[in-house]
């Protein structure tokens, strides 16, 4: 799943999901999927977000999330730099599978 960070994507109602994994394709497609990514285009003259770098994380996260390993993985918030400049995780949660 991918939206808003913290209870935005909750209230909003603002999020994309895929069947993990998702290749760059579909999380290129994610991300225009949901209003929020407004915010990472250059919305009001601002510098536009490095829509590539979110992509990425979204195709990584999904791989650990289709993991057998794995239970739960998530990232919240995902800090995203300007375009070129890469996201940074500022909380991420990984939850092992009881499955060996």
């Amino acid at each position: 799943m991918l939206g808003a960070g913290g209870v935005l994507a909750e209230i909003l109602g603002d999020t994309a999901v895929r069947v993990a994994p998702v290749d760059l394709a579909g999380a290129r497609g994610m991300i225009a999927e949901v209003r929020i990514s407004r915010a990472l285009t250059g919305y009001r003259g601002r510098a536009a977000g490095d829509l590539d770098a979110v992509a990425r994380a979204v195709v990584a996260l999904s791989q650990l999330a289709h993991c057998p390993a794995v239970a739960e993985a998530e990232i919240n918030p995902l800090l995203i730099g300007a375009e070129g400049e890469g996201g940074l995780a500022l909380d991420a949660l990984v939850i092992p599978s009881a499955q060996p």
